[in-house]
C-alpha cells in the first residue's frame, strides 16, 4: 500500500511568506504610506500659513533622522486660528528650523482640517501673527520691546565696569 507524502508544504514553507508580508508593512508604514499622504495633500490640500508651536521627538527615527512630532498653530482663511499635530522628519537641512516660532507652510485635508503636512519651512516670508486674539502689530511690538530692553540691559552692564 503507497501512501502519499504531501505537497511539502509543511510549516516551515509559510516563513518566507511572512517575512515578505512583514517587510512590506514596515516598508508602507514607515516610507510608502507617508509619502503618498504627503504627495496627495500637496496636489490637493489647502495651502496655508503657520507657526510651530511645538516640536518633539516621537522616539522613532528613519534614515537617521529622528520622527518629529510637529504641532503647527495655522490661521484659516475665516481667520479663525487652529492648531493640529503631525509626524514629520525633518530634511537634515531644516531640522534645527523645527522649533517654536518657525513659519511654516502647510497643506491642509479639506476634509479633515486636523490633518496635514508641512510644504516648506522657515522660508515663508513675512507672517502675521497666529496668536489668538493678539494683532500682528501687537506682537511685532512686544518683539522690538524686548530687543530694546536687552539692549539697554547690555549697555548698562557694559557702563558699570
Amino acid at each position: 500500500m503507497e501512501t502519499s507524502k504531501g505537497s511539502g508544504c509543511g510549516p516551515l514553507a509559510f516563513i518566507p511568506v511572512v517575512i515578505i508580508v512583514g517587510v512590506g508593512a514596515i516598508l508602507w508604514f514607515t516610507i510608502f504610506g507617508p509619502q503618498m499622504r504627503h504627495d496627495r495633500l500637496e496636489k490637493e490640500g489647502i495651502k496655508m500659513e503657520g507657526i510651530i508651536v511645538n516640536a518633539e521627538e516621537s522616539g522613532t527615527v528613519i534614515n537617521d533622522h529622528p520622527e518629529l512630532d510637529i504641532t503647527v498653530a495655522i490661521r484659516r482663511p475665516n481667520g479663525t486660528v487652529d492648531t493640529a499635530t503631525t509626524a514629520f522628519v525633518p530634511s537634515i537641512t531644516t531640522a534645527a528650523l523645527m522649533q517654536p516660532g518657525t513659519p511654516v507652510k502647510v497643506a491642509v485635508d479639506s476634509a479633515d482640517p486636523q490633518e496635514f503636512t508641512i510644504l516648506e519651512v522657515g522660508r515663508v516670508g513675512p507672517h502675521p501673527s497666529v496668536t489668538p486674539g493678539v494683532p500682528a502689530t501687537d506682537s511685532l511690538n512686544a518683539v522690538i520691546q524686548r530687543l530694546q530692553d536687552s539692549l539697554h540691559s547690555i549697555r548698562n552692564r557694559v557702563g558699570q565696569k
